[in-house]
């Protein structure tokens, strides 16, 4: 959760116009860490807190 929101956090930041959904690219991380291993699997797990 802390990384959806600190993504929200940045995301708000840069751009007025745009629109960027927490859930779906925490979903979407999810995915990958599911298939990644070794050092990727690490580093997406931290950033996601999985």
């Amino acid at each position: 959760m802390d990384f959806a929101l600190e993504l929200l956090r940045y995301s708000s930041e840069a751009d007025e116009t745009s629109l960027l959904s927490p859930f779906a690219v925490v979903s979407a991380m999810s995915v990958l860490y599911s298939g990644a291993r070794g050092k990727t699997e690490r580093e997406i797990g931290a950033a996601i807190s999985a």
